[in-house]
């Protein structure tokens, strides 16, 4: 006798309790889940926010340059805003226009010295 909701194939990774005893696909289970992500989503999205530090990464064209600079922005997201903003932008200044491709040329030798003044927190 198996015990209410266990899974009669325990070896089934792609298979999750629902909650009623029922199983569901976890891509079955992801696909209900988006529309009500998507909601919060457009809910917090306030492309105009101030007052939110990722807003930065808008700057950018290019998804690598948007993926750099979204990193160390979330990596530097502590504290408070003004400080946070703060610390953001002395780093994109080091970054440039491009922060994608200067990621991708820093040689610790050649380029830390110009990170070292750069404080947070």
């Amino acid at each position: 006798m198996r015990a209410w909701g266990a899974d009669p194939d325990p070896g089934n990774d792609d298979r999750q309790p629902s909650g009623d005893g029922a199983f569901v696909t976890r891509r079955a289970s992801a696909v209900a889940l988006r529309p009500r992500l998507d909601d919060l989503y457009r809910s917090f999205d306030h492309v105009d926010s101030a007052t939110d530090p990722i807003h930065v990464v808008r700057r950018f064209q290019s998804r690598d340059d948007r993926e750099v600079v979204g990193f160390c922005a979330s990596a530097l997201a502590f504290g408070r805003v003004a400080s946070i903003l703060q610390s953001i932008e002395a780093l994109l200044a080091v970054l440039g226009p491009a922060p994608a491709a200067y990621v991708r040329a820093f040689d610790a030798q050649r380029d830390a010295h110009r990170l070292i003044p750069i404080v947070h927190r």
